[in-house]
């Protein structure tokens, strides 16, 4: 994983909804937890500035509908997390490091 970071992007509410500052919260305390992890945070409504990953075009687990992701949504190497509502620490850190696990191996 030389010269590139493993991302957590974070899709919010524009201004920022109680579980979209939790999310952040989170994913800001985990990126800085560990240098190998970037944090891109997009805004809903907005063009995201930086390219998103391709699995951000897969739907998370907990979604309604393919075409829509609800607010907050996190996904972690392009794994998705979670869609409208807030992970537990545990559940964040535990696919950071699993994910962080696989790219070491491949």
């Amino acid at each position: 994983m030389e010269g590139r970071k493993m991302r957590i992007e974070v899709l919010v509410a524009y201004p920022p909804t109680d579980k979209c500052r939790a999310v952040l919260e989170m994913a800001r305390e985990a990126a800085a937890s560990d240098p190998r992890l970037r944090l891109d945070i997009y805004e809903s409504g907005s063009p995201p500035l930086i390219k998103p990953t391709a699995g951000w075009l897969k739907p998370p687990p907990n979604a309604d509908h393919a075409k829509f992701k609800k607010i907050p949504s996190i996904y972690v190497n392009g794994c998705p997390l979670t869609c409208g509502e807030v992970p537990s620490r545990e559940e964040l850190m535990r696919l950071i490091e699993e994910q962080l696990k696989q790219e070491w191996q491949e």
